[in-house]
């Protein structure tokens, strides 16, 4: 797929300007760090989509979330969340493996 970067096996960043998420869901994004303001450090979260805009948690313990501002907080590509870590212990060992 043209404009599509390989970060790793099953990893990939889509530009936004290429192509948005078909389905809703939380979704690996990539700020625009030009728009960031000094000392901030969020080039890279997890954010919701609701097939037209893109959530952040609204942190009021609300369960709710809010649009993200794209003028303020321009994402620039996204991916797929990783799968997680299952974890799990036994008698003799602790694992650490991928799902």
């Amino acid at each position: 797929m043209k404009g599509v970067i390989n970060i790793g096996e099953y990893k990939e960043w889509i530009p936004v300007t290429n192509e948005l998420p078909k389905e809703k869901g939380l979704y690996m994004v990539s700020i625009d760090p030009r728009y960031l303001p000094p000392n901030d450090v969020l080039l890279v979260d997890i954010w919701g989509w609701d097939g037209k805009n893109w959530l952040i948690d609204s942190y009021d313990n609300s369960a709710s979330y809010d649009i993200v501002d794209q003028n303020e907080y321009p994402v620039v590509a996204w991916m797929q969340t990783p799968k997680p870590y299952l974890v799990w212990s036994n008698i003799d060992q602790m694992c650490v493996k991928p799902i």
